[in-house]
Formats: structure tokens, sequence, C-alpha cells
């Protein structure tokens, strides 16, 4: 785990995308932080926030848009 510290006008998904590399462990990080959910969706200055580990990327397997499927 690692933390962040907010700028004013920061915003908790760009901060998971920019940090984590995913918005959606914006619940990841609402689980670890409960306090934040009473904060506007633009975050003031001077918070700290405790980022989870990035998720594994998550494959699906191959797909195919166009041609036959060997």
């Amino acid at each position: 785990m690692s933390t962040y510290r907010t700028l004013d006008g920061d915003m908790l998904d760009a901060i998971a995308h920019r940090e984590l590399g995913a918005a959606a462990q914006v619940v990841d990080i609402l689980a670890i932080n409960p306090h934040l959910s009473a904060q506007p969706p633009q975050l003031p200055g001077g918070l700290l926030i405790v980022l989870p580990a990035p998720r594994a990327p998550q494959t699906s397997g191959r797909i195919r848009l166009w041609g036959r499927t060997p």
C-alpha cells in the first residue's frame, strides 16, 4: 500500500487511474478510506488517501472482431 496527498480539485477516479492504472479501483480506495465518501467529487487539498495495491490486469481471452475463428 502507498499513500497520496490530494491537491485542490483532485477527483478520486482520476487519482485511481493515474496512481493505480484503473479508475475501477475507486471502490477499493473507498473501502480503505471510508471518510472519503463524505467529501465532494472535487476533493480539497491536503487529504491523505491510503491507496491499495494495483490489481493485476484481467484478461478474458482472445477476441476476434473480424474474420472466422480458427
